[in-house]
């Protein structure tokens, strides 16, 4: 017992060393990079703040593209698993958390509407909070408030993937929270056609107490070239894996009940 106590002490102490240095480095970012034919990313690193990002730009018109999702069936709900468990099982070229989540009662409660493959799942949503979705289908991508999505709407994709509040819409930004925490975001282009994965995590902190914030997301994407974007879960529910290998993610990454992932079907990991 003793020696656990001295471990989390040490690693409170170098937590708290690595958040408070600031250096006087300049942003560095790698330019966008293929990883994939249609799909391509971009590194960033944040070295006076401590924080790091990668946004990855996705073709929804590239030939055999698939989108996974989770869960995909009602019994699957219930399910917790890792981002990194997911990865590997399907194989996925790029995949980030989406969904936040309640625990009540030992159940698992997506907070908003679900629709996976065409199967419209269980998902409870807030009339008093002004939560948003991703929906996808056709090549095409587009962001509803999730209380005003009709029944049409509904019908009209095969993907319906709750996150949290809009935060770019229409190329002006939405929203003012200030706060810092590990972040996964996403955004489409003035045409849908274009799907924008950004996670952004401290590079090394215990408490998740640096990170990004609601507008930086927003400012990120809009520069990157979104017209649209909205919050997924974040703090440590964040994380985003290329290869099945982890880009990003906070030191402590729990296990989540909902991820999307996208692979090519001729892909070879």
């Amino acid at each position: 017992m003793l020696n656990k106590l001295k471990l989390f002490l040490f690693f409170l102490v170098f937590s708290f060393l690595a958040v408070s240095c600031k250096t006087t480095s300049v942003i560095t970012e790698s330019g966008w990079q293929s990883v994939a034919q249609g799909i391509q990313r971009i590194d960033v690193k944040m070295a006076d703040r401590n924080v790091s990002y990668t946004c990855v730009k996705i073709d929804l018109e590239t030939e055999g593209l698939e989108i996974i999702a989770s869960p995909a069936a009602k019994d699957e709900i219930q399910c917790l698993f890792s981002l990194k468990e997911f990865a590997r099982k399907n194989e996925t070229i790029v995949c980030v958390n989406t969904t936040p989540f309640a625990i009540e009662e030992k159940q698992i409660v997506l907070m908003g509407i679900t629709k996976t493959n065409g199967l419209e799942l269980s998902g409870i949503y807030n009339p008093q909070k002004d939560y948003c979705v991703l929906a996808l289908s056709n090549n095409r991508a587009a962001f509803f408030n999730q209380n005003n999505l009709s029944a049409k709407q509904q019908q009209s994709y095969d993907f319906i993937i709750s996150g949290y509040f809009r935060i770019l819409e229409k190329n002006q930004i939405v929203t003012d929270s200030q706060i810092l925490r590990s972040r996964t975001a996403c955004g489409t282009d003035k045409t849908g056609r274009y799907l924008y994965l950004l996670c952004g995590t401290p590079d090394f902190s215990l408490t998740d107490n640096n990170g990004l914030s609601y507008v930086e997301c927003a400012r990120i994407l809009q520069e990157l070239g979104c017209t649209d974007a909205i919050e997924f879960d974040g703090g440590h529910s964040s994380g985003m894996y290329i290869f099945t290998k982890s880009v990003q993610k906070p030191l402590f990454q729990r296990k989540i009940p909902a991820a999307l992932g996208f692979k090519l079907q001729s892909s070879q990991n």
